[in-house]
């Protein structure tokens, strides 16, 4: 993929963000050079984006392209309401079997974060399950035709990816973090959630704080290509969501993962051009000076003591299983 069509791409995945200042080519991209982007965006997941940018008058296009893209986009929303009856049947298999979860992913980011669902492409479902219930849901759903894929085609985060009977990819998670340094707590996952609705059926979802921070792993975790729709996601939350801001840095200083918010916060912000200044993007800047250092809170707030405390009993904990 050469320099023009990665910033090209790039544009098209800040499309329709009005604090982008993320500038198109001036005349349309010869017709086998704008063919290739359309591809190229549709395997990423950003045909959505880059339609809503030739709509707004953004990004010119041949017609050929403009007709590929159309096309694509259609693919995507086909593909999106199909995996979003597939989760509700799953949903309901395992409400029935007394199994919670929670929505993960782009279905949940899409439907409660974004001003416009319909842009978000789905390429799976993703669903949170407590650790205890991960082993039961996955026979519950293997009773009913899914199956364990063949051949690894994508991350499963440390999941159990299953394949449905009609196809569908679908990722069991019992945990959101195991990288970058960052480690959840169990219970704040499960202490908040929204709700979303999906063909009349009511799921739930993580807090918003927590979604926010789930995309900014996300975000971190994934190469250049694949991180651009979690970048997006990132900036339809921060400009446009509804957390509460104390409550967002509590858990990321609960989860140690401060080093990781602002640094999804700045590369986004960079790599989409957002002109928009936050609160937030702000702290994200200024957090920059602190990388490389510990994430220690201050003495006096009883925090570094119950981190210590914790820290002793882990250790007692795996030394009594080596003895």
């Amino acid at each position: 993929m050469t320099a023009a069509v990665d910033d090209l791409l790039i544009a098209a995945a800040a499309g329709g963000l009005p604090g982008s200042l993320r500038e198109f080519p001036e005349l349309p991209l010869p017709a086998p050079q704008a063919l290739d982007v359309v591809r190229e965006a549709e395997l990423l997941g950003i045909a959505g984006f880059m339609l809503a940018a030739v709509t707004s008058g953004g990004l010119a296009l041949p017609p050929v392209a403009v007709e590929a893209l159309d096309e694509a986009q259609l693919r995507e929303s086909t593909t999106r309401l199909y995996l979003e009856q597939e989760l509700v049947s799953v949903s309901g298999l395992l409400d029935e079997a007394d199994i919670e979860t929670r929505v993960l992913g782009g279905c949940a980011v899409a439907h409660l974060d974004y001003r416009d669902p319909d842009v978000r492409a789905l390429t799976r479902l993703d669903l949170l399950v407590h650790p205890r219930t991960l082993g039961r849901a996955a026979e519950v759903l293997r009773r009913r035709g899914w199956r364990t894929p063949r051949t690894q085609d994508g991350p499963t985060d440390d999941g159990v990816a299953l394949i449905g009977p009609s196809g569908p990819r679908l990722v069991l998670h019992e945990d959101i973090g195991g990288a970058l340094g960052v480690s959840v707590d169990p219970r704040d996952l499960w202490a908040d959630g929204e709700s979303l609705s999906l063909s009349g059926r009511k799921l739930k979802a993580l807090g918003s704080e927590q979604r926010l921070l789930h995309a900014s792993m996300l975000a971190m975790r994934h190469d250049d290509a694949r991180s651009l729709a979690p970048q997006r996601d990132l900036v339809e939350m921060v400009l446009f969501g509804q957390w509460r801001r104390a409550h967002l840095m509590e858990l990321a200083a609960s989860w140690n993962a401060q080093g990781t918010l602002a640094g999804a916060i700045r590369a986004t912000w960079q790599r989409l051009a957002i002109a928009d200044v936050t609160a937030l993007s702000v702290w994200a800047e200024s957090y920059r000076a602190d990388v490389g250092k510990s994430a220690r809170r201050p003495a006096g707030d009883g925090r570094d003591q119950t981190e210590r405390h914790r820290a002793w009993s882990r250790i007692r904990t795996r030394m009594a299983r080596l003895s």
